[in-house]
């Protein structure tokens, strides 16, 4: 993990690692989308995961709690959704929404 030799911490450093794995996948997946000729009907949705173990290094600060708790760092996340179809690409919204798996 190279590009993360800077990064002290070995857990914090992997999750780098996987996070910049993560943003390849979804550039491979856009891609193709468009190779394909897919894209311009398509809505993509990308959402976190539900907070994060503070106990392994993770950091959910400003808020409260972790994983399996109920305060924010613990049911918050953040996401996008990205598409040619969108009326207003570029806007910010803080409304709820859900996302069961």
């Amino acid at each position: 993990m190279a590009p993360y030799d800077f990064i002290q911490n070995p857990s914090r450093r992997k999750y780098a690692g996987m996070v910049s794995a993560m943003d390849e996948a979804v550039g491979n997946i856009t891609r193709t989308l468009k190779q394909e000729e897919l894209w311009d009907n398509t809505i993509l949705v990308f959402s976190s995961y539900n907070g994060c173990e503070t106990n392994v290094s993770a950091n959910n600060w400003p808020l409260r709690g972790r994983k399996m708790s109920l305060w924010e760092g613990g049911i918050r996340g953040v996401g996008f959704v990205a598409s040619p179809l969108l009326e207003q690409p570029g806007t910010v919204s803080k409304e709820l929404v859900h996302i069961s798996d």
